[in-house]
């Protein structure tokens, strides 16, 4: 019996490509992603802000934006000793 030997092409990795995030190139290689950097902190914190900050609202409302404002307020600021 004569053994064949079957050729048959490298694989090759296809996806279908709904955002450039999810992008497969033919290679089998992804493109690299993007670099990580910390922000910087800035200026104090703003403590009227976050006094009228009205909870209630935010929760009863799910006021992202609001929620957003105030957590960059608090992140990204310097803090010195007085802040405490």
């Amino acid at each position: 019996m004569e053994s064949r030997r079957r050729e048959t092409a490298p694989a090759v990795l296809i996806a279908s490509v709904t955002d450039s995030k999810d992008l497969i190139f033919s290679s089998g290689t992804m493109p690299l992603p993007p670099v990580f950097e910390f922000k910087r902190k800035q200026g104090r914190i703003d403590w009227r802000l976050i006094m009228n900050a009205d909870l209630e609202r935010v929760i009863g409302e799910t006021d992202v934006g609001q929620i957003e404002q105030l957590l960059s307020n608090i992140t990204f600021a310097e803090l010195s000793f007085e802040d405490l």
